[in-house]
Parts: structure tokens; C-alpha cells; sequence
């Protein structure tokens, strides 16, 4: 459910629609859809080379490090289980929830074990299909979409719940207005989103920004985001918004996946949860998070009033 006439944010877009055309087949595994996950030549023959070796899905296998963030890079290829995060939302008791960018499906498959009927979205045909594999591996029933998070095929206020993680914090501000529109539009009324993004004033997002010189971002590089600027630009378009710590030290940081870890990494992740505990009680630490969920709470409004221009 791509627009092909909308400009793209991705190649890899270009690529889902020519592989759903079938004018783009890479045909030593059309099964892995390989064409259109936006990966390396390198990553596709690790992909192609683990068909059949191992219970996780090769695609999983190869892409683990970019879609769950740094901690997770020496797990390329050699995961022996899915990792499946902790969402921080209370019990879904079948609300509907929209998972923007869900990419293989790691956080979707979250949500769906919290008891939310879950549809995922991601302009990745190969990730949307991967998803599937895996949604179909763990017996989780899971609707997945191709689609663009600014023009998304659903109907108005369909949702209880918009989440999202990793995936708002690459596209540039005016896109983000977009998908924002489109989260108020579809969210119910007194329904909320709960949607990630990297904070430019976190310890790890400042080391990146030095590397790059402080220049803009370009092409699909993370946009880092002050405090302010989430709230303000939440509250515009969504509604009442506050700030959660997701973690520290980077992106993607997850408890739940300790046990995965090397003792080093193991160390990161422990100090990071405490820290993130810690800002409960003391608030001022939040603003020092390198990753922060902003949760905002649907207004009765029309979504039409906010200007994006």
C-alpha cells in the first residue's frame, strides 16, 4: 500500500514497489526478499548463506544490529533466539495498536504478548515479510501492511494506541509532521501514542553529533531532538505530551535482553536501568536520557486544524 507518485524517504521504498511489480527479483533468494530490506551486498550473501542453518530467520539474523541498535552488532549471525523487548504499556485487553516501522516485527510481537491486537506497518516489503515469518514462528497472530507512515491506509480514530521506536528519529522534521497528522487521525479519542525518539542532549546521542561535526543530518542518519522540541511538537499535533526515559548510553537499550549479552554490554544495560529508575524520583536526569519515549494523549480535536507549513 505504497503511493509510487509520493516522494520517498527511502531507495529501499523504490525497491518494495519494483519487487511487488516483480521488475526487481534478487533471485538467489527470492524467498528473503533480499532486494528490498535496504541492506548491503555483504549482509545479503551472510543472509542467503544462513537459509536452512539456523531457527532464527536469516533476514533476522543479518539486520538484528541495525534495527535493535549498537549492543546488539555481535549478535549479527549467530542469534539463537528472537529477542523480544519489554513494551512499558499496560495490558492491551484487545485494544488495537498501530506499530509504525516495525520492521521484522520485534516490537509488535511485544505488544501482541501484552494482549493488544497489533497491526504492524513498515515500507520494507523484505521487512514486512520477514515479520510475517517470524509472527507465523512463534504462532503470534499479527497483521503486518506495506506502508508509508504518512499517508497510511486505515481509517479514522481505528486505534486505542500509535507506538513507534527508532524509526520517527531518520526522517526530517517536515515528514514527521506527516506521520504525526496521521497518528492523531487514526487514534480514538482518549486514545495515546507512545513513540520513541533520540534526545540530543542524551550522552551517547552527543558523541555522534561531535563525530559528525554538529552538521545536519542527511539521508535516512538519526535527527536528534531537544526535550522541548518533543513536547512542543507533540502537543501540536497529538495532544497533552510527557516524557518517559527509554534508556541511557544509546539506542535500544533493553533489559530484557541482558542474557544476550556479553558481561561488558551486560554492565552497560544494568547501569542504564538503574539510571532509568532513578529518573522517576529525580526528574532532571530525564533530560540526560539518550533515548526517550514521548506519550502523548489524543485531544478532541479536528487533526485538520494543525498547520503544517
Amino acid at each position: 500500500m505504497l503511493l509510487e507518485e509520493k516522494d520517498q524517504t527511502m531507495d529501499l521504498i523504490n525497491n518494495s514497489i519494483k519487487r511487488a511489480k516483480g521488475e526487481l527479483v534478487d533471485a538467489r533468494a527470492p524467498e528473503l526478499y533480499l532486494e528490498s530490506l535496504g541492506i548491503s551486498e555483504k549482509e545479503k550473501l551472510l543472509a542467503v548463506s544462513l537459509i536452512g542453518k539456523t531457527k532464527i530467520d536469516p533476514v533476522v539474523n543479518v539486520i538484528i544490529g541495525a534495527t535493535s541498535g549498537h549492543l546488539y552488532k555481535d549478535l549479527i549471525g549467530r542469534l539463537e533466539s528472537y529477542p523480544i523487548p519489554e513494551l512499558r504499556l499496560e495490558g492491551g485487553h484487545g485494544k488495537k495498536l498501530l506499530d509504525i516501522g516495525c520492521n521484522w516485527g520485534r516490537w509488535s510481537a511485544a505488544a501482541y504478548k501484552l494482549g493488544y491486537g497489533v497491526v504492524g506497518i513498515d515500507p520494507s516489503l523484505g521487512a514486512i515479510m520477514a515479520a510475517k515469518r517470524v509472527s507465523n514462528s512463534l504462532n503470534f497472530d499479527i497483521k503486518y501492511v506495506v506502508a508509508d507512515a504518512r499517508f497510511l491506509p486505515f481509517s479514522n480514530k481505528y486505534f486505542d494506541v500509535v507506538f513507534s521506536y527508532s524509526v520517527l528519529q531518520h526522517l526530517d522534521r517536515r515528514n514527521v509532521e506527516l506521520c504525526l497528522k496521521e497518528t492523531s487521525r487514526l487514534l480514538k479519542d482518549n486514545g495515546y501514542s507512545f513513540i520513541q525518539l533520540a534526545n540530543k542532549f542524551g550522552m551517547r546521542s552527543f558523541y555522534h553529533q561531535l563525530k559528525r561535526g554538529f552538521r545536519e543530518s542527511l539521508n535516512f542518519e538519526v535527527r536528534y531532538w531537544t526535550p522541548s522540541e518533543m513536547v512542543a511538537a507533540f502537543n501540536a499535533f497529538i495532544g497533552e505530551t510527557s516524557l518517559e526515559v527509554d534508556g541511557y548510553f544509546g539506542l535500544g537499550i533493553q533489559k530484557s535482553d541482558i542474557e544476550l549479552m556479553s558481561k561488558f554490554h551486560q554492565i552497560i544495560i544494568n547501569v542504564s536501568e538503574a539510571l532509568r529508575r532513578m529518573s522517576k524520583i529525580f526528574s532532571p536526569i530525564v533530560y540526560l536520557a539518550d533515548s526517550l519515549y514521548v506519550r502523548s494523549m489524543k485531544t478532541l480535536r479536528l487533526y485538520e486544524e494543525v498547520d503544517i507549513e
